[in-house]
């Protein structure tokens, strides 16, 4: 999870750091959204944590990089969380991607559906590590922009 999130302000970084226009990022920016979203319910699964669907905030222009740093931090604490602090950290960390998604004005429905389109695309019906090497990224990159 913490590359995913790496990976989400780096195409940030890109917008707001070195001038990209914002359209051009959003198609990284949706992926890596579901890429994280994946890693943290199937996380929760493995900790049969229960996720709960949070009311939404924006999230400040100003503030995203803060914003995605502290995310970064609380992912990382997760790997101490102990077991009777585990469901409500899990779910802090799913609020601040859920905060983060609709913020970009996307629900999270459409993350889920595009990531779980492109995951089988790729793979198919099972994973293979294989097809990560053969992966048609055109494809991928239509599916994830709709």
């Amino acid at each position: 999870m913490i590359e995913e999130i790496g990976e989400v302000a780096g195409w940030y970084k890109k917008h707001y750091g070195y001038g990209r226009d914002k359209f051009s990022i959003m198609v990284g920016l949706k992926e890596e959204f579901g890429d994280l979203l994946y890693y943290i319910v199937k996380f929760a699964d493995l900790k049969n944590v229960d996720l709960e669907i949070p009311l939404f905030d924006k999230v400040s222009r100003v503030g995203i990089m803060e914003f995605l740093s502290d995310m970064a931090l609380d992912i990382a604490l997760l790997t101490w969380a102990p077991d009777e602090e585990l469901s409500s950290s899990l779910n802090d960390v799913f609020e601040e991607l859920c905060i983060l998604i609709h913020s970009e004005g996307w629900t999270l429905n459409e993350i889920m559906e595009s990531n779980i389109a492109k995951l089988r695309l790729r793979h198919g019906e099972s994973y293979k590590e294989s097809h990560l090497e053969d992966r048609d990224k055109v494809a991928e990159h239509n599916i994830i922009n709709g």
